[in-house]
């Protein structure tokens, strides 16, 4: 079965069919307006258990009750001030490769760690110690965190690391996979921007010229073939001679 993003109401309810299970999205206001129907709706058929494995529900928090959760245990809660718009959200959630983004993130300050929250749904721990001190002298904020580029950066004031570095270092599966899809086919040329960027440390932002959104296409391979100008800027920036060059990395 593929997975789809089948529905966006107008009430604020995102539906994505995954295979197994139909995943929605919404907000804490939209899911307590919602509650007793979906209860009703569940609790009420035959096969319960069944029936309630093949639902899940990922809210948008401001404050669930515990009333609300208990009945509910398919209930995943997105910290509100850590997470993507819910348009995003529900996109990265409706892609096949869900698990190669971030859509939410705690920190513990007390014991110096983040907790992210993967498209696929699944929880990644990382050290603060993860984030070292770059060769400029950068170093990461904790209490003004963000995640960027859709998914894919997450920003600690002026530092930035790219979620795809993080889950290469913490993600034993990931790194096999991907040295793997390296080997075979990435080389293009986002790809090997991207790879180019983060090794030295440079933001979306750091390129004289060329805008953020137009080096985020560019890596995300949305844009293939950029303007002569702008690959030359780039060039520049990276300190390299020509296209070919860096599609050695």
């Amino acid at each position: 079965m593929t997975i789809e993003l089948i529905a966006k109401t107008a009430q604020g309810i995102h539906t994505i069919k995954w295979p197994k299970k139909t995943v929605y999205v919404m907000n804490t206001a939209r899911f307590k307006k919602s509650f007793n129907g979906i209860k009703t709706r569940i609790f009420s058929q035959r096969n319960q258990k069944r029936i309630w494995s093949e639902h899940l529900f990922l809210i948008i928090k401001n404050n669930l009750s515990p009333a609300m959760k208990s009945p509910l245990p398919n209930i995943i809660e997105v910290n509100k001030s850590n997470e993507l718009p819910i348009d995003a959200l529900s996109n990265i959630l409706a892609r096949p490769d869900r698990g190669e983004f971030v859509i939410s993130m705690n920190l513990d300050h007390e014991n110096k760690l983040i907790s992210l929250l993967r498209g696929s749904l699944d929880s990644l721990l990382v050290p603060f110690d993860a984030f070292p001190k770059t060769a400029t002298g950068q170093t990461p904020d904790f209490e003004d965190a963000e995640i960027i580029d859709y998914g894919r950066t997450i920003r600690f004031g002026d530092y930035e690391a790219g979620v795809d570095s993080i889950l290469y270092d913490y993600d034993r599966d990931y790194r096999k996979e991907l040295n793997k899809q390296r080997s075979e086919t990435d080389k293009t040329l986002g790809a090997c921007l991207r790879r180019v960027r983060l090794a030295q440390k440079l933001k979306q932002s750091d390129f004289s010229g060329v805008s953020a959104k137009e080096v985020g296409r560019i890596e995300r391979n949305i844009t293939q073939n950029p303007h002569t100008k702008t690959l030359r800027a780039i060039l520049d920036q990276l300190g390299l001679e020509n296209k070919s060059e860096l599609l050695t990395y």
